[in-house]
């Protein structure tokens, strides 16, 4: 089952909402088992999906899976507190703070609607003092092992924080493959740059690359040809062989949804609901092409 994360280190770009539509079409339009997990700090697809799922109680709803420990902070809460067999002995010359992974084995997402679950997100990850941790960047991934959640289900879904973190980090280290978001206006080079580095940097620290699925055009307003230039130009750049051939268009429904309750799966206008499909099916064959293979 293969872990896939949503990448770009420039916000705006349509990440969170093609994350979560894709994750929505591949459990109930493919009707596979997915996981979704909202790694940034922000927290944007957990509330996309609650919001159209429960409405205005949307926030209630969050407020009782965090009161129950459902959300992703409860992953790192644990490497906070001085408890458990790790540690930190005074009686070692050479000390480091290692993490007591004995919490990992814990499920700690949420079922969400049929065939798609959860793991939230939450904004107290900012508050976390956990970087002079060893060993925190590997603590997703360590998670679904050790819980036994990557055997699961047939998709994994992460949505990546866009801003170079220990988060980031551990969405790259912990996914099989990545795709890029990329709205095609002048500073989308931008993005693709700023990936490449964050990925050479990661790659150079842990000695890790993943498999780069391509690029996704996101947000393109279908009134007017401005993108047409920048895309040619990433295609010049990149090759089109590392380029979707489906895009995302900005239609106003799709942000509308978060207040009908439609996923775009939902959404006819101007064929919505084909493009997602089509989206979903074409990285269904990029995972089988690039990684199944």
């Amino acid at each position: 089952m293969p872990i896939i994360s949503f990448m770009n280190m420039k916000g705006g770009v349509g990440k969170t909402t093609l994350c979560v539509n894709i994750a929505n079409t591949l459990s109930t339009y493919s009707k596979e088992k997915v996981l979704l997990i909202d790694m940034d700090p922000q927290f944007n697809s957990s509330q996309y999906v609650l919001r159209v799922l429960h409405g205005k109680d949307h926030v209630k709803k969050y407020a009782e899976y965090k009161k129950q420990g459902k959300t992703i902070y409860s992953l790192y809460e644990d490497t906070n507190k001085p408890h458990g067999p790790i540690t930190e002995s005074k009686n070692t010359l050479f000390n480091t703070k290692k993490i007591d992974d004995s919490h990992l084995k814990k499920d700690y997402t949420v079922n969400v609607k049929k065939n798609f679950d959860m793991l939230l997100g939450d904004i107290d990850l900012l508050n976390l003092e956990i970087n002079q941790k060893s060993g925190v960047e590997s603590v997703l991934a360590k998670y679904l092992e050790l819980s036994g959640l990557r055997s699961k289900y047939k998709y994994i879904l992460i949505d990546s924080p866009p801003t170079y973190s220990v988060f980031f980090i551990s969405s790259y280290i912990t996914c099989d493959a990545y795709v890029l978001p990329v709205k095609p206006d002048y500073l989308s080079s931008t993005g693709i740059a700023l990936m490449e580095r964050a990925e050479g940097s990661i790659m150079n620290t842990f000695g890790i690359e993943k498999i780069a699925l391509g690029v996704i055009y996101t947000l393109i307003d279908p009134r007017n040809q401005l993108h047409i230039p920048v895309q040619q130009d990433i295609k010049k750049e990149i090759g089109a062989e590392n380029i979707f051939k489906h895009e995302l268009k900005y239609i106003k429904a799709i942000p509308e949804g978060l207040s009908t309750g439609k996923f775009m799966l939902d959404i006819p206008d101007f064929k919505t609901d084909s493009t997602i499909k089509s989206m979903t099916e074409e990285l269904i064959l990029k995972i089988q092409e690039k990684i199944n293979s």
